[in-house]
């Protein structure tokens, strides 16, 4: 078979929709979908802005 590496950010909805008219150009269909995505903070616990667990939750465990 065939693999087709699509670099998209999928944290948002639309970044999803963005990926899946991207494919579209490929296939008709998708069969399997591995998704690597994953974001960290790097700032000490007492320095870990809001925006910064935002950012980690949104992509590593909120993703659509």
């Amino acid at each position: 078979g065939r693999c087709v590496a699509i670099p998209q950010d999928v944290s948002t909805v639309e970044g999803c929709k963005i990926l899946e008219r991207a494919y579209g150009h490929y296939e008709p269909s998708l069969d399997i979908l591995v998704n690597n995505a994953g974001a960290a903070w790097g700032a000490e616990f007492d320095a870990f802005p809001e925006s910064g667990w935002d950012k980690v939750m949104d992509l590593n465990v909120k993703s659509p």
